[in-house]
């Protein structure tokens, strides 16, 4: 049963949970992390166990904005196929079910190169925007999506594959929305996937893959082609650990 957080009352724009701590992003821009911390991974500046939120301290921010390029959607060839058919590139990425049943699932594609060795990753968040909706996609359920180093399929470019492809680890987070915006807070398990040396891709999909009305039910985001105000961010947050 959920049960209310100290020190944690209102504001709270997005969730990212660890093994053992829990952080969240509060409205202000601020973050605020609870549980275990035997390696500092709250970010406050000790070393001490905190059932209740604090604040994080000294984190830097690194933005990346998916690559128009290689980033898109792909529509299933068939219901129950399971493998990719077209691939669609514009100014909108599209997670749902289409006309005939076909599960839709959406690439992004990130060069997450500049990242240096050296940084602990804290935290990270998906970030997208809203642009239109048809159907009723909340009927598939849980938006989430998988992690892959460095992509999809057999290169960074947006392929038919990249629908059945392997995943370097599935369901990574799941996206919450709240009007223009959705995020999702990536679990830490996935923070060994994010590529310091090239690209990193996530496949975003409904966990019930379509709904058998054989009507169209999908969420469009803006896409890496949007103008740059619009397109998906992931957000990492990180410090250079203390030497002992």
């Amino acid at each position: 049963t959920p049960v209310d957080i100290y020190g944690l009352t209102s504001g709270v724009v997005a969730i990212s949970s660890g093994g053992e701590h829990t952080c969240a992003l509060i409205s202000s821009g601020e973050m605020k992390c609870w549980g275990n911390n035997q390696y500092g991974q709250l970010g406050d500046g000790g070393e001490t166990r905190r059932l209740t939120a604090v604040y994080v301290l000294a984190l830097e921010e690194s933005r990346f904005n998916s690559v128009g390029l290689y980033d898109g959607d792909v529509r299933e060839s068939d219901e129950n196929s399971n493998v990719g058919g077209d691939v669609t590139k514009k100014i909108v990425l599209r997670i749902g079910d289409y006309y005939l049943n076909e599960q839709i699932v959406s690439i992004l594609a990130f060069n997450t190169s500049p990242l240096a060795d050296n940084v602990f990753i804290h935290s990270a968040i998906i970030h997208l925007n809203y642009q239109s909706h048809l159907g009723n996609p909340d009927e598939l359920g849980n938006l989430i999506a998988d992690i892959r180093k460095p992509f999809f399929g057999e290169s960074v470019s947006l392929l038919p594959e990249d629908f059945e492809s392997l995943t370097s680890k599935p369901f990574v987070c799941t996206f919450k929305g709240t009007g223009s915006a959705f995020s999702c807070g990536l679990f830490d398990s996935a923070f060994q996937y994010i590529n310091r040396t090239g690209s990193t891709q996530f496949r975003l999909r409904y966990e019930v893959d379509d709904d058998n009305d054989n009507t169209p039910d999908y969420y469009s985001f803006y896409s890496g082609d949007a103008q740059a105000s619009l397109r998906p961010q992931l957000i990492i947050y990180h410090f250079v650990p203390a030497e002992n």
